[in-house]
């Protein structure tokens, strides 16, 4: 799979990765060829255990910290966890909340409709845009197109785990999933 990663990457501008939320070996391969990491908590307290050992598992393959993005689903008035309380349970780490979009989300992204989701204006989809505008002022020398890699070395294919899509598409840029 790191081979296939790496192919793509010279193909597309961007590879999102879908990890799952059981890891292996595989996935700690995937970890090391991608340049950010997006790791997606929930409400339970059984996800942001599994985002402790995601971790754990990115110190012991020395991945730096930098490459580690943290979201929190379905905040909002009445859940059981904020950002600041996952914050606390991982040392302090920035998490970036997601507003709860209640059933729409479940019910379109079940149907297979991620696109009608985007355009219904979902607190959700519009938190979610709101996070992918601040990620990308931050890291907008990312989006820009480079001059390539210095003379004598090789340029590192980019690999992403879901995160900065959006203004991949926006520029008209090739994407595989």
């Amino acid at each position: 799979l790191p081979n296939m990663l790496n192919n793509l990457a010279n193909l597309r501008d961007l590879v999102i990765v879908n990890t799952g939320a059981f890891w292996t070996e595989l996935h700690a391969r995937i970890i090391d060829c991608c340049d950010y990491l997006a790791l997606l908590m929930d409400q339970r307290a059984s996800s942001i255990e599994a985002c402790k050992q995601v971790v754990d598992l990115c110190l012991r393959l020395q991945a730096p910290q930098a490459k580690l993005i943290y979201l929190l689903n379905g905040c909002g008035r009445h859940a059981a966890l904020t950002p600041q309380d996952v914050s606390m349970a991982l040392g302090g780490a920035p998490v970036k909340g997601l507003a709860d979009g209640g059933a729409l989300v479940d019910e379109l992204l079940a149907l297979g409709c991620p696109m009608e989701l985007l355009g219904s204006g979902n607190v959700f989809v519009s938190s979610l845009l709101a996070f992918l505008d601040s990620l990308l002022g931050q890291q907008a020398n990312l989006l820009l197109p480079d001059a390539g890699p210095a003379p004598g070395q090789k340029q590192k294919p980019r690999i992403f785990d879901l995160s900065i899509f959006r203004g991949f598409l926006e520029r008209g840029h090739r994407v595989a999933t």
